[in-house]
Formats: structure tokens, sequence, C-alpha cells
């Protein structure tokens, strides 16, 4: 092992950039399980004992619809967040722990 040492400073960075893209996937399934859970009726602004309209329901779907895909974007960054999170942690540590040929 080389007489490098770790910087603290990236090693930090790179932790708390991780923990904070876990927290955003975590956030989005969160967030998905509340909206999935709901029984149709509420999630569509259906009442029993009313006729369908058409335009509302639609609209409801619509809506379901564009909140799925931002949760999946949301995902998908906090997943870059975190990757980006562990390639700084890894840059800062010491050689040995990187994928570098010793000196």
């Amino acid at each position: 092992m080389s007489g490098r040492r770790p910087r603290l400073t990236g090693s930090v960075l790179g932790i708390l950039a991780f923990l904070g893209g876990i927290g955003l996937v975590l956030w989005a399934f969160w967030l998905a399980a509340q909206i999935f859970t709901q029984p149709p009726e509420i999630s569509l602004n259906l009442k029993t004992g009313e006729a369908l309209d058409f335009g509302k329901v639609a609209q409801s779907l619509f809506q379901l619809v564009a909140k799925s895909l931002m949760l999946v974007v949301m995902a998908g960054i906090g997943s870059a967040i975190a990757n980006r999170g562990i390639k700084l942690y890894a840059s800062s540590a010491p050689s040995a722990l990187r994928d570098e040929p010793p000196a």
C-alpha cells in the first residue's frame, strides 16, 4: 500500500452524496407506495352511486400516469447521484482501493 492518505473532504462529500441519492430513491419508493396502495376509487375520483364523468376519470388517470413518470425520473436521478457519490468516494480513497496498478 502506498503512503497516500485518503482525502477527508472527498470521502465525506462522496458519502454524503451517496446517502442523499439513496434517500431520493427511498423517498420515490415511499411516494410510489402511497400512490399505488390507494383504492382506485380514490385515485380516479370515482363516487359510488353517481354517473361516471369520463372527463374527470381521464384527467385523474393522466395525473396518475404523470406522477408515475415523475417517480421514475426521481428514482433515476437519485440513482445517478448515489453513483456519483460512490465514484467521488473511490477517487479520494488510497490507490489500493481503486483499480490502478501499484506504482
